[in-house]
């Protein structure tokens, strides 16, 4: 079913970008389809995970309804070493670096980014 733009509030024009990104994301990145799953961080509203298939290594955070303000422990065998900078695939604008073994991560409330390291 497709809807003219006229028909959908702000939120749900939102909601259809983020979900057409999403997919978007999942058909290009294998890991997000069929890799491993590995849990980085968890708290009431912020948790980070990997998703990791062969060498492609793709960084998951979300969070809930208190937004996420974190200092995530990366782990080693992803390629996300000191001084890597990974790229937000979902809207290509926001980068992080890893450094200390770990990632500074400030997110608003329901925000998701996915994160691979830049070449």
């Amino acid at each position: 079913m497709i809807f003219a733009d006229t028909q959908l509030s702000d939120a749900q024009k939102t909601l259809r970008d983020l979900v057409s990104r999403l997919n978007h994301a999942r058909n290009t990145y294998a890991a997000l389809r069929t890799g491993k799953y590995d849990a980085f961080h968890g708290e009431a509203s912020c948790l980070a995970y990997v998703k990791a298939e062969g060498s492609q290594s793709v960084l998951v955070v979300l969070s809930g309804n208190a937004g996420c303000s974190a200092s995530i422990t990366v782990k080693p065998g992803y390629g996300f070493d000191d001084g890597t900078v990974l790229r937000d695939i979902l809207f290509g604008e926001h980068r992080a670096t890893v450094t200390g073994g770990a990632l500074q991560m400030t997110l608003t409330p329901y925000q998701v980014r996915l994160f691979i390291a830049e070449n």
